[in-house]
């Protein structure tokens, strides 16, 4: 069972000042395991997000990407 305090294993923000359009970033290279919420989110409204070699199980919600 997931703990209480576990919330998100991650929440990626693009690099604003590296894209500044904000139309599309990508985050990789990732583990979470027993989240209480996702293992990966983000909250920045974008055209496409790519996420790639992210390892997520055992997680509350899995994944959630705001697009």
């Amino acid at each position: 069972m997931a703990g209480y305090l576990g919330g998100a294993g991650a929440v990626i923000f693009p690099d604003l000042v590296l894209s500044s359009s904000g139309s599309c970033y990508e985050a990789s290279h990732f583990a979470a395991y027993k989240c209480d919420l996702q293992g990966a989110t983000s909250f920045f409204k974008s055209f496409k997000v790519v996420y790639t070699n992210m390892t997520m199980f055992d997680n509350k919600e899995g994944v959630g990407p705001y697009l």
